[in-house]
């Protein structure tokens, strides 16, 4: 397992990996509203396109190098089978089921921005624009956030807080019509999700033993970004049924319930014993 210093330095590349994508999350809606209203929809496109050119040129630098042996490969579906074994039977399963639920639940609130923009707030797509983009920056603040929360030993417990603390976020913008009110909802549920899903990764990355730490993490990774589309489908047929509103209200509570729950159980090893 790693000492404590290397936790720090583990919570931090997480933290740093995830300001980065955040801070991508902020400027790119920002620059695409620009284009779109300079330039138009297909523009749009085409410069996104070009934008994958600078990650394909980082990827061709790279060397290979480090280690001179390599452990004997496993297939995908036996490093797969590895990696539910070690969750299944450790203190892991209960993060990666939170993870996966706070997934599933918390992205329609970023799936129905735009119909917030149109029917609530009755902004066109420079609006939509500003909403994501108070998100984004909430996200990278909770990004930065996250780097000082290195020596906290009890991370469950912060993921788990803060996890209610998002659901009830999202309860209250889904019931706001104010936009002032709403922007600052937004923004702190920004920085919310963003502590949440850094410390999960990081619990799951700290709570695994070297050799299966790979397969566990992308156990993880398969449960929590397998939840986004399962989440956002679920929400698109709700949707046909109940406003946008309630969709989010309905998920916001179950986040909230959940959290609760773990919190006020306690059970041995739950979320690596908070």
């Amino acid at each position: 397992m790693p000492t404590l210093v290397d936790r720090e330095d583990l919570q931090n590349a997480v933290a740093m990996n995830s300001l980065q994508f955040n801070l991508a999350r902020m400027i790119g809606p920002v620059l695409g509203g620009l284009a779109f209203y300079s330039l138009g929809a297909a523009a749009c496109f085409g410069l996104n396109g070009l934008s994958f050119l600078a990650p394909v040129a980082a990827l061709l630098l790279l060397k290979r190098g480090g280690l001179t042996s390599l452990p004997k490969p496993e297939s995908v579906l036996q490093s797969l089978k590895s990696g539910l074994r070690a969750v299944s039977s450790g203190p892991l399963k209960g993060v990666v089921g939170l993870g996966f639920a706070g997934s599933f639940c918390s992205l329609p609130l970023l799936t129905f921005l735009p119909v917030f923009a149109k029917n609530v707030f009755h902004r066109d797509a420079k609006g939509y624009s500003l909403l994501l983009a108070l998100f984004a920056i909430g996200a990278v603040v909770g990004a930065v956030g996250v780097g000082g929360f290195g020596h906290v030993r009890r991370k469950g417990l912060v993921a788990v807080v803060m996890q209610m603390t998002f659901g009830s976020l999202m309860i209250g913008f889904a019931l706001s019509r104010t936009p002032l009110i709403s922007y600052f909802l937004l923004f702190f549920a920004g920085a919310c999700m963003m502590i949440i899903f850094a410390m999960y990764m990081t619990l799951v990355q700290l709570n695994v033993a070297d050799a299966l730490r790979g397969r566990v993490v992308s156990v993880y990774s398969l449960a929590f970004r397998g939840a986004m589309p399962l989440g956002n489908l679920a929400a698109a047929v709700a949707v046909t049924f109940v406003s946008a509103s309630t969709v989010l209200v309905f998920n916001g509570a179950v986040l909230l319930s959940l959290a609760a729950f773990v919190l006020l159980r306690r059970s041995p090893g739950g979320v690596t014993s908070l």
